[in-house]
């Protein structure tokens, strides 16, 4: 199994983000689609970051053949709010190596580090292996949006 490094998205990890986003199968995309996946999108989504306290990125990164590969990604939108909105995505390829649980582990840390209240998220209904991992860290499924995906909340003490 790969080892998996979580860091900072920047400016400069743009042909990483934009080779992450655009190589994510048609299957994988219909359960995480925060944004467009169009190039001119993503780049001028990565290359605002600096100006966006409401968002925070994340990479998960791997080492092959000498090079860093963008394997998962962790999101926060409406980052500068005591409850953010938090998300994940892994790349086909790496999905079923636990990097699920690994991203979503940070994402809590991370939060609870910088004081959030809580984060909430949304997932498909029948994205019952995310719903799973989501339920085993304690989230609660508290409704139902207006896209008819399930409002997951975890509370911090």
């Amino acid at each position: 199994m790969p080892s998996f490094h979580i860091r900072p998205l920047s400016p400069a990890d743009e042909a990483l983000f934009i080779d992450f986003y655009t190589s994510l199968s048609d299957a994988t995309w219909e359960m995480f689609h925060p944004h467009p996946r169009e190039r001119e999108y993503l780049q001028t989504l990565i290359q605002s970051l600096p100006q966006r306290p409401d968002l925070a990125l994340f990479m998960a990164g791997v080492h092959e053949e000498g090079r860093e590969r963008m394997a998962g990604t962790v999101f926060f939108w409406d980052w500068h709010t005591q409850v953010p909105w938090f998300g994940i995505c892994v790349r086909d390829g790496y999905q079923g190596q636990r990097l699920g649980d690994q991203m979503t582990a940070y994402a809590v840390e991370t939060a609870r580090s910088q004081g959030k209240g809580g984060i909430l998220l949304t997932t498909r209904k029948q994205n019952l292996r995310a719903q799973a991992l989501y339920l085993k860290y304690g989230f609660e499924i508290i409704g139902v949006d207006a896209h008819d995906e399930h409002l997951m909340i975890l509370r911090f003490n």
